[in-house]
């Protein structure tokens, strides 16, 4: 069973819909910060993508009435507590998520290695079919800001297995299946995937964008944990797995279960680590298994038979 890996920096985007004005929403972010007893601020800074070291709201003009909240690198559980009281007040406020919204999580990846960069995108696209169960139909999709990953095409239908260390023949690698030919064309497509590449070369970071917009604390605190586990797994794994069918999730040989080995959610507890410790993801992937079950039933799919890409 994983364990927080609090030296790892994150971040959260949170899209949503408010009609008030930003400073007034950056005003009540930080009076709820202060009632919670938390020193850091928000401010409203209009179209900015530079990493500062507080909260702040700024336009999204992919959304009506669109705002996003953005946090600055986050560390812990204490980088929780801030996103508790960020969306606490939001719902406060009476602002709301639509299937135009989506949230954004971004990992540090500055000390990841060109093959575990390789395998990042490779674990996920192996998985992308379960995951697309994980979230909201309006995030299955190949088109729009968040594209499904592609395993065939990533992994050249498996010939690709990103062995190297070397993190810039990698990202080129990457960058080339989602369409972006240019070095120095950072703002081409190959951005709006579900695990964007682009966010490497310009904040060091990993960015996984599949979720739909959320203003619950939990699902946001979730989908970091999730995604924090793909990333310290791609430190250790030396072969992307293979897609294959989402059968049986409470079968020890169903997707379900190799997607969790595969980014090691599968013993009771890491050695030397207590339960108290491992918690999180246990009720995490508890609660990721009852999301694929209700997705899919939604759906009308039998999820004994849905392929895992």
């Amino acid at each position: 069973m994983a364990v927080f890996n609090s030296q790892r920096t994150y971040g959260v985007e949170i899209e949503f819909h408010s009609s008030m004005h930003s400073q007034d929403i950056a005003d009540a972010i930080n009076d709820g910060f202060r009632t919670d007893g938390i020193s850091n601020t928000c401010r409203y800074v209009g179209y900015d993508h530079r990493t500062t070291s507080n909260w702040k709201i700024v336009h999204d003009g992919s959304v009506s009435r669109g705002w996003e909240l953005v946090s600055p690198p986050l560390s812990g559980v204490d980088g929780f507590e801030e996103i508790r009281s960020a969306v606490k007040t939001l719902v406060e406020l009476g602002c709301s998520v639509s299937t135009q919204t989506g949230l954004h999580v971004h990992h540090d990846g500055q000390n990841l290695s060109g093959r575990a960069i390789g395998q990042v995108f490779g674990i996920y696209a192996s998985y992308q079919t379960l995951i697309d169960y994980m979230v909201s139909p309006s995030r299955r999709t190949t088109r729009g800001y968040a594209k499904r990953l592609n395993w065939d095409r990533l992994t050249k239908n498996g010939t690709e297995k990103f062995t190297k260390d070397d993190r810039k023949e990698a990202i080129t690698k990457i960058r080339r299946e989602h369409g972006c030919r240019h070095e120095s064309n950072c703002r081409c497509g190959a951005r709006y995937h579900a695990v964007n590449i682009l966010s490497i070369l310009q904040h060091g970071t990993i960015e996984f964008r599949q979720h739909q917009g959320s203003l619950n604390a939990t699902r946001i605190i979730n989908w970091i944990l999730l995604t924090q586990s793909i990333i310290e797994a791609s430190r250790e794994r030396r072969s992307i797995p293979k897609p294959g069918n989402v059968a049986g999730l409470k079968d020890h040989n169903g997707v379900f279960y190799r997607f969790r080995k595969s980014i090691k959610i599968y013993a009771p507890w890491n050695e030397g680590a207590t339960k108290e410790d491992c918690q999180p993801y246990v009720d995490a992937f508890a609660y990721w298994n009852k999301r694929i079950k209700r997705f899919s039933k939604a759906a009308g799919v039998d999820i004994n038979e849905v392929a895992s890409n």
